[in-house]
C-alpha cells in the first residue's frame, strides 16, 4: 500500500505541488489580511472568508497527518505480524493441477552438475546462508555431491520455460533425504548435526523408508521488494508449493505411517510447520530445533488432521505427475 502511494504521488507531483502552493498562498492572504487594518474596517467579509478558508486548510492537513500515521501503523504491523497462522497455512497448501509440459516440468537430478541451482540458490539465500557460515560455495558442493551419491532421488528441481527466449531455466529445488532408523535416532538424539549424515543414515536405493528429513525447499529469488523487507520470487503459478509434495511422493505413498523431520532455517517455514502440528523439543548436535512429526500419531484433534488430510491428498494427487528423469 505505501508503495502504491509512492508511485501515485510521483505520477501527480505537478498536481500535487500546485495545491500545495495554492493553499501556502491561502495561508499568506490570510495573515495580511488578519494584520490589515483598512480590510479590517472596509472588508470584513475579505478577512472572514479567508479565515474560513485557512481553518479548512488545517482540517486537511489533520486530516493528512492523521492518514500518514494510519499508514505507518498499518504498514509496521503487517511488516512485523503476518496474518494468522492456519489461513496462511490453508493457502499455502493450495496447489493447482497438473502443470502444462510446455510451460513447466519437474525435473530430478540425475548427474553431480545438476546440483549447480541447488548450491547456487542456497548461497543466495540469507537464513540458510548465515545458518552455516562456512558452508558455501565448494564446501556446499561437496555435502549435496556426497548426498546425491548416497540417495540421487534426495534432489528434484522445478524447470519453467521463458517465454521470450524458450529457455528452461530452474525457478525452484527440493532435497528431501530418507533416513534409516539410526539416521533417525542420531538426528532427534542430537548425536549428530544434519551435515554429518553418513552412508549409515540414509537409506539407499531399494531399502524402504519411513522417515523423510525436508532438508531444503528454495523458490529462486528475484529481486527485493521497495516496500518490505524480504525477496521477491519467480513466478511459479504455485507449482513451486507443489515442488514439495511432488517430491514427498517419490518416497512415500501418502498412506503409510511416516515421520517428518524439518530442521528450518526460516522463521516462516518454521511457523508453517508448528501450525501443522510439528513437535519442537528436539536439538541437534548444534542445538538447532529440529521440529518432528509423525504421521498419523500426532495429528491432536480435527483441526490438525484436516491439515494433514490436505498433504495426503496433495501427495496422492501429485503420483501422478510427469518428473523426467524419474517417472514419464
Amino acid at each position: 500500500m505505501v508503495a502504491r502511494l509512492i508511485r501515485w504521488a510521483r505520477r501527480k507531483w505537478h498536481e500535487l505541488r500546485a495545491i500545495g502552493l495554492l493553499l501556502a498562498l491561502l495561508v499568506i492572504l490570510d495573515a495580511l489580511a488578519q494584520s490589515n487594518e483598512w480590510i479590517e474596517t472596509h472588508a470584513q467579509w475579505i478577512a472572514h472568508d479567508l479565515g474560513h478558508g485557512v481553518h479548512l486548510v488545517h482540517v486537511f492537513e489533520a486530516l493528512l497527518a492523521f492518514a500518514a500515521v494510519a499508514i505507518i501503523v498499518i504498514f509496521y504491523v503487517t511488516k512485523r505480524k503476518p496474518p494468522p497462522g492456519p489461513l496462511g497455512l490453508l493457502h499455502f497448501l493450495l496447489i493447482p493441477d497438473a502443470p502444462d509440459p510446455g510451460w513447466f516440468k519437474f525435473r530430478m537430478a540425475q548427474a553431480e552438475a545438476n546440483l549447480e541451482p541447488f548450491v547456487t540458490f542456497s548461497d543466495a539465500e540469507a537464513d540458510i546462508a548465515n545458518r552455516h557460515p562456512d558452508l558455501s560455495g565448494d564446501e556446499r558442493w561437496k555435502l549435496y555431491s556426497d548426498w546425491f551419491r548416497m540417495r540421487p532421488q534426495s534432489f528434484v528441481l522445478l524447470d519453467r520455460r521463458d517465454p521470450k527466449s524458450g529457455i528452461w531455466e530452474p525457478i525452484a529445488v527440493s532435497i528431501v533425504l530418507p533416513l534409516t532408523s539410526l539416521g533417525h535416532d542420531d538426528l532427534c538424539n542430537g548425536t549428530i548435526r544434519v551435515l554429518e549424515l553418513s552412508d549409515r543414515h540414509v537409506a539407499p536405493l531399494g531399502a524402504p523408508s519411513s522417515v523423510f528429513l525436508i532438508d531444503t525447499w528454495i523458490v529462486k529469488a528475484k529481486g527485493r521488494a521497495k516496500d518490505i523487507d524480504k525477496p521477491l520470487r519467480e513466478p511459479h503459478r504455485k507449482y513451486a508449493r507443489a515442488l514439495l509434495f511432488v517430491h514427498l511422493g517419490v518416497f512415500w505413498d501418502s498412506t503409510t505411517r511416516a515421520i517428518f523431520l524439518v530442521e528450518a532455517d526460516s522463521q516462516h517455514i518454521r511457523e508453517i510447520c508448528g501450525h501443522l502440528g510439528f513437535d519442537e523439543s528436539r536439538r541437534t548436535k548444534d542445538n538447532e530445533v529440529l521440529q518432528r512429526l509423525c504421521y498419523p500419531d500426532h495429528l491432536r484433534n480435527d483441526e490438525m488432521r484436516h491439515r494433514l488430510k490436505i498433504i495426503e491428498d496433495n501427495v496422492a494427487k501429485t503420483q501422478v505427475w510427469s518428473i523426467v528423469g524419474f517417472r514419464p
